[in-house]
């Protein structure tokens, strides 16, 4: 599912022992999701959504520790070093099967310009609720 106007991008969690890349098409809005299910509104989580096969994780693998909770669908990985979850594996319906949620501020190439225009495309998920299909009322927080 890769196109010719996608670029590579690095991705890192803080002590940069993961290190992981992503194909990603910045031709057009990035769509990025924050939710207010528990795990992510406590992780303060941001994600934009890629194919398995435009995923590569690079280095890193035995520093990764493994959270999992609930339905057990999503695999949240962390790096048992400096804490932080660089990304999350998953299988959905409605996001057509598996993915990888990249966590947008993992992305060091994304300048604050960037960061920024990716803002307006925002999808908020209630997912505290279990209704994945609507904005929850209150996500501002978020």
């Amino acid at each position: 599912m890769t196109s010719n106007k996608q670029q590579t991008l690095n991705g890192y969690c803080h002590c940069r022992t993961v290190h992981f890349q992503v194909l990603v098409d910045l031709t057009k809005p990035l769509e990025t999701i924050k939710c207010n299910c528990t795990i992510c509104a406590k992780s303060r989580w941001w994600e934009f959504y890629v194919h398995p096969e435009e995923f590569t994780l690079i280095s890193g693998e035995d520093q990764l520790g493994l959270y999992q909770f609930g339905d057990l669908q999503t695999s949240h990985y962390f790096c048992k070093r400096c804490g932080v979850k660089p990304y999350i594996k998953g299988t959905s319906g409605n996001w057509g099967g598996k993915f990888v949620g990249i966590n947008v501020n993992c992305i060091d190439e994304f300048t604050q310009e960037q960061l920024e225009s990716f803002t307006p495309n925002i999808s908020y998920l209630n997912g505290i609720s279990n209704d994945w299909n609507h904005c929850p009322k209150h996500f501002k927080y978020l």
